[in-house]
């Protein structure tokens, strides 16, 4: 435990619970994360005093429990990444946020997200705490279409049966698979067939067309997304494979028609600031 801490505040905190069926576990999850996080005592002591259900006081403990393990394997020093200030102002508020969570998605979500404040000395406080402070206050439909966005197999692609998941291609009409002799390339663009944007979105979180319009509306005043204007697309790009030999001839050779829009509904959609926000959050 480190110096600057204050055991304290912790004992008295868990004082207050003892004997209930959720003290040792708290115990043992704040002595961890104490162990990895400098300065946490208070913020760790303030929640664990102020929701005493035994639920709410599991979610935080694990969520501990999985900071103490992901902090370590990465030997960060977290006190040469944030001051005590930091420490407590992202640990309090987003804490609090996993103790009255409902959504597992989003609980997940805050433990990397506060994984990544803690350990990443590249990306600003001011950043960490933008990204984090969108998450608290979000909901979990809300999540859901991020995730679907910029998270999931894109629906308007469609590749070749028994072909690899190509995670890349979200983002290109051409992914070379670095393990294959082979690369994916557009084959053929379809307008007219399909869903659209909108009836997947809904059949993807299983609610009605408003519900589905507000949650894009909000996502992309925020600049998150830009659903909105895609919500009508049904662009489909179909994919087949291309040997790398004659990749140099076939690169050179145009393969989409130009009047022709280059991205489907989901490629659209996303903006530099949600790939950024997403990638935040994403589990390395």
């Amino acid at each position: 435990m480190a110096d600057d801490d204050k055991p304290d505040e912790v004992s008295v905190a868990l004082q207050q619970i003892r004997g209930s069926k959720v003290g040792g576990i708290a115990k043992t999850a704040a002595e961890a994360a104490l162990a990895v996080i400098p300065y946490a005592g208070g913020s760790i002591a303030s929640v664990i005093a102020s929701y005493r259900s035994g639920k709410q006081i599991e979610k935080v403990c694990d969520v501990l429990g999985q900071l103490h393990e992901r902090i370590k394997k990465t030997e960060t020093k977290v006190e040469e990444v944030l001051t005590e200030d930091q420490v407590n102002e992202v640990l309090h508020e987003s804490l609090t946020a996993v103790a009255v969570s409902s959504d597992q998605l989003k609980i997940d979500y805050l433990t990397t997200g506060l994984t990544r404040t803690f350990t990443d000395k590249d990306l600003s406080f001011d950043r960490k705490q933008l990204f984090l402070s969108s998450l608290r206050s979000m909901s979990g439909l809300e999540l859901r279409v991020l995730r679907f966005i910029y998270g999931d197999a894109d629906p308007f692609q469609t590749y070749p049966p028994l072909a690899p998941n190509p995670e890349a291609s979200y983002s290109s009409s051409i992914y070379v698979n670095p393990t294959s002799q082979f690369m994916w390339q557009v084959a053929k663009i379809t307008e007219d067939e399909g869903s659209t944007l909108l009836e997947e979105m809904q059949r993807r979180l299983d609610e009605e067309e408003p519900i589905v319009r507000g949650i894009a509306s909000k996502l992309d005043q925020q600049g998150l997304t830009a659903v909105g204007n895609n919500l009508t697309g049904r662009l489909r790009k179909i994919f087949k494979q291309v040997p790398l030999a004659m990749s140099a001839t076939t690169m050179s050779q145009p393969y989409l028609a130009p009047e022709l829009p280059k991205a489907t509904p989901i490629e659209a959609s996303q903006t530099p600031f949600g790939r950024s926000f997403f990638s935040f959050f994403r589990r390395p």
